[in-house]
């Protein structure tokens, strides 16, 4: 069980972002919990020290450049969900690509390769890009694609990563978590991980049998716990030091 004294010392470090996930206690009142990907970043980035100072010896600001990659994402990830819709929006409308023109060739190859798999696979959507809640274990998260893929339930996730990290299967396994906890989408085939390239007009798309991968839920709801575990010390540690120190 998820202590709730604990969630309720969450500080929302990205107050600023686009998308915030809140539950609501017994009492009405309103909680802010953290993400899914808030939740994994607990486990460190084995790549990102060394790919920063990479980036530093070729005189590239690293914060710069995550968030042009990010950004790349969101034209994508935009696009995506309206393909299709009477307000779709096409990659090269997207006000960050008016912002920042750079990305537009990074753009352009992941959004062909979305549509090269597209064009390859029958899709009968149920959720894009769904923002959800576990009210249960006290996390939030978006998904990007339920649905059938083939005639098959499936949950995917769309990448413009350079690498598949194993992170992203936690990720899966977290938004499973809630689907199944909603209970009107509790038949989940499998989940798959879309890899849409930014370099060339390629993808890669990994689908895992979701029976394979059940086994982690226990342990996506224990880093739960320890997310929210880690983040009352800190908080509680800074009040210790103000409590305790002495100056000589």
């Amino acid at each position: 069980m998820i202590n709730i004294v604990n969630v309720s010392k969450f500080n929302n470090p990205k107050k600023d972002s686009h998308t915030r996930y809140f539950t609501t206690l017994e009492d009405g009142t309103k909680l802010e919990v953290a993400s899914v990907t808030t939740i994994l970043s607990l486990l460190g980035d084995e790549f990102l020290l060394s790919w920063s100072n990479w980036l530093g010896t070729k005189g590239i600001d690293y914060k710069e450049f995550l968030q042009r990659m990010a950004n790349v994402g969101t034209v994508i990830h935009d696009s995506i969900e309206t393909f299709g819709r009477e307000d779709a929006i096409h990659p090269f409308n997207h006000p960050l690509i008016h912002q920042d023109p750079k990305i537009s060739s990074m753009v352009t190859n992941a959004y062909q390769a979305y549509m090269s798999w597209y064009g390859r696979h029958s899709q009968e959507p149920i959720l894009r890009e769904e923002s959800m809640v576990s009210n249960k274990y006290y996390y939030g998260g978006t998904i990007d694609y339920f649905g059938k893929v083939d005639k098959v339930v499936t949950l995917i996730d769309y990448k413009t990563s350079n690498f598949l990290s194993f992170k992203y299967l936690l990720q899966l396994i977290g938004y499973c978590i809630m689907l199944k906890e909603d209970g009107t989408y509790d038949k989940i085939e499998q989940i798959g991980i879309l890899r849409l390239s930014k370099k060339n007009i390629e993808y890669e798309y990994i689908l895992i049998p979701y029976h394979e991968v059940e086994f982690l839920e226990p342990l996506f709801i224990k880093l739960v716990d320890m997310f929210y575990s880690v983040n009352a010390l800190k908080a509680d540690w800074e009040d210790m030091m103000k409590r305790h120190t002495q100056l000589g």
